[in-house]
């Protein structure tokens, strides 16, 4: 592995000043001309140079190590989340110390434990409801690490924004999923459409719910919401064709069972489109049409973020657009579940 000194040799050049061309943050009374450091980063990244973090910020008193907080939750988005913060961190040299929690007893704990233990940032989902002891306890660590990201807070805890409004907020466009969902079955000529969810009672899918129904609503066309109990009873009819858009694919894949009761063809009778893009959605039989959250690159992006913030940089909110996976429940082709990135797609 490269060292600043072999880099300085190689452009004869000073090991300092080779390290201020390095640093992200340098002294603004130490500027090394541009086109000198624009060489010095070149020559870098083709000798693998990579910055020791850990002895950079253990000069300073501090750690280097990243901490995310994650729900203790196994599925493709947490995964494919912890896949892309491990990436962009390995890629910049920064560790990663992970932490799982399923309460906001477990939320109490990690923040009674991270006051004590030297980092530099932290990437978390926060809780969805926050106590006044919460509140304060939060407050407590955000004046010891400033340096904090909140992840997807519009179907998490959308009240965290105005308590915490100073700390920025990285979300996946839920709105924007639920309208290429409106759009894809206004595309399938359905005659009916509905939508699957707790009736009367938007929750944290509210979002994806609205822009399903915001643009059909602006193409003219009426939509029902029912519940889940509610499918069976439902008057479908033999020869229509129903765009019906699950608020997520657990519940369109729970569906599945009563249109073969039904006699209804799913794919043909019945057009289902889900949410979130769990990986039984590319295996079940027929696939699940469904909204891509794209955790992976939220993860990137995360991690990008929290750097450009440790080293002083203000870092804004951000939102992600999701993209549409078309798969046989409307229509579309099987999926090779090994590599979701050649499927048709809309965005």
């Amino acid at each position: 592995m490269a060292k600043l000194a072999d880099i300085a040799k190689v452009l004869n050049l000073n090991v300092s000043v080779v390290s201020r061309a390095l640093n992200p943050n340098p002294d603004k009374n130490a500027v090394v001309k541009k086109e000198t450091a624009e060489l010095i980063r070149k020559t870098a990244a083709e000798m693998g140079y990579v910055p020791n973090r850990q002895a950079a910020f253990l000069g300073k008193g501090k750690g280097a190590t990243i901490f995310c907080y994650l729900p203790d939750v196994s599925t493709r988005l947490i995964n494919d989340l912890m896949f892309g913060i491990t990436e962009e961190a390995g890629r910049e040299n920064f560790p990663v110390n992970f932490f799982f929690g399923k309460n906001i007893d477990d939320f109490k704990n990690f923040l009674h434990h991270g006051k004590r233990i030297p980092h530099t940032g932290l990437i978390t989902f926060p809780p969805s409801k926050m106590s006044s002891e919460m509140q304060e306890l939060f407050q407590q660590y955000y004046e010891k690490c400033s340096n904090i990201l909140f992840l997807n807070t519009i179907s998490n805890a959308p009240k965290t924004e105005e308590l915490f409004s100073q700390i920025p907020t990285l979300n996946i466009d839920e709105y924007y999923g639920g309208m290429l969902a409106g759009k894809h079955l206004r595309q399938c000529n359905c005659d009916e459409f509905l939508i699957i969810g707790e009736k009367n009672q938007l929750g944290i899918f509210e979002e994806r719910e609205r822009g399903f129904t915001d643009f059909l609503l602006s193409a003219g066309v009426n939509i029902n919401k029912i519940s889940f109990a509610e499918i069976e009873d439902f008057p479908f009819k033999k020869g229509m064709k129903y765009g019906i858009f699950a608020d997520s694919d657990y519940v369109a894949l729970n569906t599945y069972p009563v249109w073969a009761r039904k006699n209804l063809e799913l794919g043909k009778d019945i057009l289902l489109v889900g949410f979130d893009d769990i990986f039984y959605s590319r295996i079940s039989n027929p696939s699940l049409t469904t909204v891509h959250q794209p955790a992976r690159l939220e993860g990137h992006v995360a991690v990008k973020k929290m750097i450009n913030m440790i080293f002083g940089k203000t870092e804004q909110s951000e939102t992600l657009k999701p993209f549409l996976a078309v798969r046989e429940s409307t229509g579309g082709n099987r999926p090779d579940p090994e590599h979701p990135e050649l499927e048709s797609c809309l965005e």
